[in-house]
């Protein structure tokens, strides 16, 4: 399946990095929680008997293998020694589908311009650099992303790039409206 195909394949270059002493940087998108819902066969028999329409049980399978790549990345960095020295993002690009159940209490879904179609969570771990389990409730955009990343490396981003560093927002040193409005 290709969530456990992605998987396999992002642990290998995550050893290959370590093993050669070298910094990675690992985007890691997953395909799976995404249209067309095609039934994950190693959790199907977890949803068979749930009484859920044959689209519901196939989109929770897709989550159950991501959420088991997740966690087989995470084990790998544990098993390489590196997982505290390692910043893990987790995010999504849109809200969900119109086929998935509705996004209440937000109105709307993906490829609308409402809250249920824009707006998504974002979770960032980095042990001993930002307050683990802190709940920021921050608006920030994708467009942070590259100002974070690199100020994660020690640098600066230049001058034409947009966006906001969020790693104070992220450690609890600054409040949300600064990394919303800036100065």
């Amino acid at each position: 399946f290709l969530s456990e195909a992605l998987t396999i394949e992002a642990k290998k270059q995550i050893t290959i990095a370590v093993e050669d002493k070298k910094p990675f940087f690992l985007d890691f998108a997953h395909y799976a929680v995404h249209a067309p819902f095609q039934s994950d066969p190693r959790f199907a028999s977890h949803y068979k008997d749930s009484g859920k329409p044959k689209n519901a049980q196939a989109y929770a399978t897709l989550i159950e293998g991501m959420d088991k790549s997740l966690g087989d990345v995470m084990a790998a960095l544990e098993r390489l020694g590196v997982a505290d020295n390692t910043i893990l993002l987790f995010m999504s690009d849109n809200g969900s589908p119109s086929q998935c159940p509705r996004n209440l209490p937000l109105r709307g879904h993906k490829l609308t311009p409402y809250e249920g179609g824009i707006r998504t969570p974002i979770m960032l771990r980095w042990p001993g650099q930002l307050t683990p389990k802190r709940d920021a409730q921050s608006l920030v955009s994708t467009i942070d992303l590259a100002p974070t990343i690199l100020a994660a490396c020690g640098l600066e981003p230049t001058k034409e790039m947009h966006g906001f560093n969020l790693l104070n927002v992220a450690a609890g040193k600054s409040p949300a409206h600064e990394a919303v409005f800036g100065e």
